[in-house]
């Protein structure tokens, strides 16, 4: 590319990095990607056409390694990891088992650094849960004060499965168990463009399901434990017939709440999956569906010491106070004074077509369809009695239609250009009606109704350019623009009509949502940038930087009025400085891996819906944040006993700008509040063999530090702090053969023995205090939490044919 000679005079404002321009030209003025990225970034680049040449020649052509990006179905391996740009990491198929029958790929995400699973059940795959990742959130835990609830991607088999519209609009629920489950791939930061997604501010996590293959075999899994744990899989694979192979996989997970009531709090979740694939000259094609029907009552928080006003039997009643210091420190309100019912249903199908369109052209295409159902049923009688909505009925009901098209094309042999974008349609209807049955108020005739729809098309078109200056040298320019169209429309009129045809009720206990329909429309440009140096074999050296934006969540648009040209969309930049290693027979090792970096994140355009005193409407102010920190990871193999693994996070995020629009106070450089602020996770392996059997015991200890409290009474972060904790878990199975004469077909079995908590630590999972509306009282600045689990034991008994 040749710029033309006036172009010079455009960098006069920026003489004082024409130096660093012209260091980095040598690396970027072979892509015509980098040269759009330094644009976009503030300071056009010079390029010469004489610039324009041949790398000579290069040892080892550009291959298609895809960094992390179209591997939609494949944990990523150790050597991949090496040489990727991307901040990455995975979770294995063991790692998984290790929290026991009732977890999932949820659940394993804390054994690494800097993760937390939080919630009110955290350690069962049919209970909701928060992922904290380097401080950015996805999930749902009704804990509020999270910097972003909706940061990170969720994908199942490289599927999108988050909300377009909606602030917690992904369900832990949805992943599948541990049975159904092959491991994780987690990119750290917003990624390159080809696999970045809407919400990929803070990452992108992909759940990769099992996988078809080539040899037929079958596996299922009975367990059983504490809290009424049973589980059950099974899945067969019919391995390759007539060029195709496919996977079939069904799976139950029930169990009881951890808390102590004489009443039940069951929760149950159905899976069903199945994937098809067919391998070609050229390329290959495979489809899959899955299921999920989730049924869970979920009990209520508890406050941490004793309120005058909160007693178990309701509101200033006359029961022993309600507290774990008095209650008990597990104990939950009886289903005649506070419950909730939470489903969560999801049917989605996709496919992916690889093709070879020549010798140096690739297309990579994805289809989706996802139909997602949440409904909330809750019946506050002990806490609400006098309100005209102490009950809610609630249900979202959401489609998504997507596609994603991708080219990857090999010029030369140290260049592989790819380019192509996504495009996403959602319809999401959210319906809420509250009603007082003691007052007269029923589901057909409710005292509030607030019906909305919000429809959003997102698309992007990306480039990027995957250069190889060296056999040792990688570096990945990238620039993706994105769109994020939303129509907000208020349902809530037209369906009062519908409930009471005379017209609205003049009844002053009557509310209905009256915002006005709202739109917007973004066009965001985000640029993005990867290198890796393989200083040799063993290691390697990577940093990368990228911009990643999120369109306002659907919330942001019911007010009014509002100024809708001061909403904007989050951005989050981040650059990540890391080492990596892999080596064998190497300090006594066969095989060691570690690694270790240093995050930063920058977040602003917060938004914050402001109604400023004397003005009718809507405005929106802006946090922003700041959140860094390191992650260590190691494991190594000693022999064919011996093995072990550790890893470390510190994170330090404090808000740069916070205004509290409760009390209009700014909390610039408080702490974020829920997100640990150390994370430590160690543990040994030791196997030993006897003539029918290999027996593994994995002793691990999870600790995680300190977090801040969240003050809902102002609506603001705090320097308070909540404790930290410590687990000690322990796991035993042993892959024997001693039932293959008797069981016909049966090439192994493996019975698990999981406890987990060993030690009984009581912790809370979540804290924060509480503004006095959870519980209706007239007193406020108290804790309320969700206990962790305390001690648990799991049996597993697996065959496989």
């Amino acid at each position: 590319m040749k710029i033309a000679s006036n172009s010079r005079a455009a960098l006069s404002s920026c003489n004082k990095s024409q130096k660093l321009q012209e260091n980095t030209v040598y690396l970027f003025k072979r892509s015509a990607v980098a040269a759009a990225i330094v644009s976009v970034l503030g300071c056009p680049m010079v390029v010469h056409a004489a610039d324009v040449m041949s790398l000579g020649t290069v040892d080892a052509n550009v291959k298609k390694s895809h960094q992390a990006g179209h591997s939609d179905s494949t944990v990523l391996s150790d050597q991949k990891k090496l040489t990727s740009t991307q901040t990455i990491k995975t979770v294995s198929k063991n790692n998984i088992l290790l929290f026991g029958p009732d977890a999932g790929g949820m659940q394993a995400l804390s054994i690494l650094p800097n993760v937390l699973i939080s919630s009110y059940n955290a350690s069962s795959v049919s209970s909701r849960a928060t992922i904290s990742m380097r401080g950015v959130k996805v999930g749902y835990n009704s804990i509020p004060g999270d910097l972003e609830t909706n940061g990170i991607t969720a994908e199942l088999d490289g599927i999108p499965l988050n909300s377009l519209s909606q602030g917690t609009g992904w369900h832990s629920p949805e992943v599948p168990v541990g049975g159904l489950m092959s491991g994780t791939n987690v990119i750290q930061g917003p990624g390159n463009p080809d696999n970045r997604w809407y919400d990929s501010l803070g990452g992108t996590i992909n759940f990769i399901p099992i996988q078809p293959t080539s040899s037929a075999n079958t596996s299922i899994s009975l367990s059983g434990g504490s809290f009424g744990t049973n589980v059950i899989s099974a899945v067969h694979d019919t391995g390759e017939i007539d060029g195709w192979s496919t996977v079939i996989g069904l799976a139950h997970a029930g169990s009881h709440s951890i808390r102590n009531t004489s009443d039940t709090w069951p929760s149950n979740t159905y899976q069903f999956y199945v994937k098809t694939k067919k391998s070609f000259a050229g390329g290959s094609f495979s489809a899959g569906a899955y299921a999920i029907n989730n049924d869970e009552f979920r009990p209520n928080m508890i406050p941490v010491v004793p309120n005058s006003e909160i007693h178990v039997n309701g509101l200033n009643g006359t029961g022993p106070l309600y507290s774990q210091q008095t209650s008990g420190f597990y104990s939950a309100l009886p289903k005649s004074v506070w419950f909730k019912h939470n489903y969560v249903k999801d049917y989605m199908a996709w496919s992916h077509l690889h093709l070879d369109l020549s010798s140096s052209l690739k297309l990579s295409n994805s289809l989706w369809f996802r139909n997602g159902n949440i409904y909330h049923y809750r019946v506050n009688s002990g806490y609400d009695a006098g309100s005209t909505t102490n009950v809610e009925n609630y249900h979202e009901h959401s489609y998504n239609l997507g596609d994603k098209l991708v080219f990857d094309q090999a010029i030369g042999d140290a260049n592989l250009v790819s380019f192509g974008g996504w495009l996403i349609m959602s319809k999401a209807r959210s319906n809420y009606l509250g009603y007082a049955p003691t007052l007269g108020y029923n589901n057909y005739n409710p005292s509030a109704v607030y019906f909305n729809t919000t429809y959003s098309t997102y698309s992007a078109a990306f480039l990027q350019d995957t250069i190889k200056l060296t056999p040792a040298l990688t570096i990945v320019p990238g620039i993706s623009i994105n769109g994020f169209q939303t129509d907000w429309v208020n349902n809530s009129r037209s369906e009062t009509l519908h409930l009471y045809p005379a017209g609205v009720p003049t009844d002053p206990n009557y509310s209905y949502d009256t915002n006005p329909n709202v739109s917007s429309n973004f066009l965001k440009t985000e640029p993005s940038v990867g290198i890796n140096w393989k200083l040799e074999k063993s290691m390697s050296v990577f940093a990368n930087y990228g911009i990643a934006y999120q369109n306002p969540t659907a919330g942001n648009y019911d007010n009014y009025p509002i100024n809708i040209s001061t909403l904007q969309p989050v951005r989050a930049a981040t650059y990540d400085l890391g080492w990596r290693f892999l080596g064998r027979h190497v300090l006594g090792f066969k095989k060691m891996t570690a690694s270790i970096e240093y995050f930063h994140t920058k977040m602003d355009h917060q938004t914050i819906p402001r109604n400023i005193a004397g003005s009718p409407v809507t405005t929106f102010g802006y946090g922003a944040a700041t959140m860094q920190g390191v992650d260590a990871q190691f494991a190594g193999t000693l022999d064919t006993h011996w093995s072990g693994f550790a890893n470390f996070g510190w994170l330090k995020s404090n808000w740069d700008s916070y205004l509290s629009t409760t009390n209009n106070t700014y909390y610039n450089g408080y702490p974020v509040s829920n997100s640990p602020s150390t994370t430590f996770n160690a543990g040994a392996n030791y196997k030993w063999y006897l003539s029918t059997s290999a027996i593994t015991t994995t002793l691990w200890d999870q600790y995680v530090g300190h977090s801040y409290l969240w003050d809902n009474n102002n609506g603001a972060p705090t320097n308070q702090k909540t404790p930290a904790y410590n687990l000690v878990n322990l796991s035993i199975s042993d892959d024997t053969r001693v039932f293959n004469q008797i069981i016909p077909g049966l090439k192994y079995a493996t019975i698990s023995l999981r406890v987990l908590n060993i030690l009984d630590k009581k912790y809370n999972s979540t804290e924060y205090i509480s503004s006095g509306g959870y519980f209706g009282t007239t007193s406020s600045g108290y804790i309320i939490a969700n206990p962790g689990a305390p001690r648990s034991a799991y049996l597993s008994i697996t065959a496989k044919f």
